[in-house]
């Protein structure tokens, strides 16, 4: 066990954003890093699972990295590894920045709060046509795993921040390939209905806009 020392120390600090099962906080001595870590309070088995998911997040980095034909990559936070803290064994990530400097918002966000555009529905399907050509393994592709990234150049692009890697006690989507495949079809289509839902909405005009004017 790693000196008290050591460890990369994270209870002082508040977390930026809560899962289901994980916490994600900055990397207090690396900026432009996060860290995540198992909730505590889970129970001893959900805790070591968790713990075993972060693993195969990890090892599901590493095999589509390996993989130079697979784009994916392109749409994926950089894993540095897993590391020791004070809370438990952290997994530290890239941290993906929206345009303006801060964290990337995630889909959820981006449809929530009317900042979709015309132009992220090309984005969204390049992110979901890479998906679907990789043998990746996504266990959670929800709404909050996906955010809307900017790249050094100032590009837009969809990126899986979280959900990475079989989500399941038996992990039956590394398992059966056509169920994994399946599953990550059928979230294509939610999410570009989700998109087109929100753009729709968008182009309408608002009540104030088209009531008649009273003299």
């Amino acid at each position: 066990m790693p000196e008290p020392s050591t460890l990369i120390r994270l209870a002082d600090i508040e977390p930026l954003a809560s899962g289901g099962s994980r916490l994600i906080y900055p990397h207090p001595e690396r900026p432009g890093q996060l860290i995540k870590v198992v909730k505590h309070g889970s129970g001893r088995l959900k805790a070591r699972f968790q713990v075993t998911r972060q693993l195969r997040e990890l090892r599901e980095y590493i095999r589509i990295l390996e993989n130079t034909d697979d784009k994916l990559i392109r749409h994926l936070p950089g894993i540095t590894g897993l590391i020791a803290t004070d809370l438990g064994a952290g997994l530290s990530v890239e941290a993906i920045q929206g345009a303006d400097g801060r964290l990337a918002p995630t889909f959820s966000r981006l449809l929530g709060e009317s900042h979709a555009k015309p132009h992220h529905r090309d984005l969204l399907a390049t992110f979901f046509d890479r998906l679907l050509s990789s043998s990746a393994i996504t266990g959670d592709l929800s709404r909050n795993n996906l955010v809307l990234g900017c790249d050094p150049n100032g590009n837009d692009y969809f990126a899986l921040v979280d959900g990475l890697g079989d989500n399941t006690l038996v992990p039956m989507y590394a398992m059966v390939p056509g169920r994994n495949h399946n599953k990550k079809r059928r979230a294509a289509s939610r999410f570009l209905a989700d998109l087109d839902a929100a753009l729709n909405r968008s182009r309408q005009p608002t009540a104030a806009a088209v009531a008649p004017t009273r003299k």
